[in-house]
């Protein structure tokens, strides 16, 4: 299993860009992939719906809860893995 994280501060710099286009990438590889959009615009959750409405495969699935259900610091939570 592979966890990529892709952030930063500062707008405009294709954080959201690379994320989906690393999560269609993946997907048609074959393994499982899971886009947890936490952007308050929610780019990626538009996107990944508006795959889904079209029938466009590769489907990714985008959590979106976080963004509205909390600030980032609340979803952060004690992993049992030791390097994580």
């Amino acid at each position: 299993m592979s966890i990529i994280l892709i952030g930063g501060e500062k707008g405009g710099t294709g954080k959201t860009t690379l994320a989906v286009n690393l999560a269609a990438l993946r997907a048609l590889q074959g393994r499982d992939v899971l886009l947890i959009d936490t952007d308050i615009q929610a780019s990626a959750s538009y996107w990944a719906q508006t795959r889904d409405e079209a029938g466009i495969q590769p489907r990714s699935p985008v959590s979106k809860s976080l963004a509205r259900a909390c600030k980032p610091k609340c979803a952060i939570r004690r992993s049992a893995i030791r390097i994580l």
